[in-house]
């Protein structure tokens, strides 16, 4: 074992090293800012636009056209015959629902079942979506299916918390 190649962990000698390496890696970042300035497939510094921050606001600014109705409201039209649509994930939905209720899981990045959309459209009666909380993705699922052309449309003000806190019947396992 040689005792010279020790010496580079001597305290003297860790100052110069470390001033050697930050050097390097300033270099290699000038060297790659100044690649991309060159470069015709660059990766932009700055954003072209400001980045929006989330607020959640009211339903009507959120969701024009979709009505808010009660757990009470939804009991009573539940008698009269609406479609009621579970936007919640599948083991959500599973673990407890609202009678009757079909899942249709919100997917942000996906637009819904089309099946699914052909089905509630072909009822041609109010579906009635909820989901976890008040805006979530019941709110989100209940405007896409409006803008997917079904004309009557709410949103269970609260969702299935609100539904099951006001003691209303409650499923588990499979539906329809």
């Amino acid at each position: 074992m040689n005792l010279k190649n020790l010496d580079i962990l001597h305290p003297a000698n860790i100052l110069p090293l470390g001033l050697k390496a930050a050097a390097i890696v300033i270099m290699a970042a000038i060297a790659g800012l100044l690649f991309n300035l060159v470069n015709p497939r660059a990766i932009p510094y700055f954003s072209p636009k400001l980045y929006d921050i989330y607020v959640s606001c009211p339903m009507e600014e959120k969701a024009p056209g979709i009505k808010r109705i009660s757990s009470r409201e939804l009991n009573d039209l539940r008698v009269a015959g609406v479609i009621i649509v579970d936007s919640r994930p599948a083991l959500e939905y599973l673990q407890g629902h609202i009678p009757g209720a079909i899942s249709l899981p919100y997917d942000p990045l996906a637009c819904p079942d089309p099946k699914t959309v052909e089905t509630i459209k072909a009822g041609e009666q109010m579906a009635v979506v909820y989901g976890g909380t008040l805006h979530d993705e019941g709110v989100a699922l209940a405007q896409e299916l409006f803008h997917q052309g079904i004309p009557m449309v709410a949103h269970l003000e609260g969702g299935f918390p609100a539904w099951a806190q006001a003691g209303m019947t409650v499923k588990k396992g499979e539906s329809r």
